[in-house]
């Protein structure tokens, strides 16, 4: 794997141990999604940057997936995983949005199907 790649996974790791702690209290379900978020993210630019696709400067996780399909068709399997993830990225550290503790656990399931997912992608299983 690419050095870039493998830096984007270790970001990536940190944001789903994150997600998993803060969900251990019922008091920090915006940051529960937001990195379940972020980890879901960092994952798919891990992979576009190993197959030397440059990801762009977004959070919108189903314009990354359709990059990382346009490499990999089998990626349309997480969609629907990114399209509920999606709505939990920069704009959820504001206020107006309002998550409980029942999406944020949903958003942290979510995040580790595409982190298995992409990790398989990555040769890294069992890592």
């Amino acid at each position: 794997m690419k050095e870039l790649a493998n830096d984007w996974v270790e970001r990536a790791e940190e944001d789903y141990r994150v997600s998993k702690i803060v969900l251990r209290t019922d008091d920090f379900a915006s940051s529960g999604a937001f990195h379940a978020h972020q980890c879901a993210e960092k994952y798919l630019k891990a992979f576009l940057v190993n197959a030397d696709v440059p990801p762009p400067k977004t959070h919108n996780l189903r314009e990354l997936n359709s990059m990382c399909a346009e490499v990999d068709p089998e990626f349309w399997e997480i969609d629907e995983s990114l399209h509920f993830l999606n709505p939990f990225s920069t704009a959820s550290r504001y206020p107006g949005m309002r998550i409980n503790i029942q999406d944020a656990r949903e958003a942290v399931k979510h995040a580790e199907k595409v982190r298995d997912f992409v990790k398989r992608k990555l040769g890294l299983e069992g890592v």
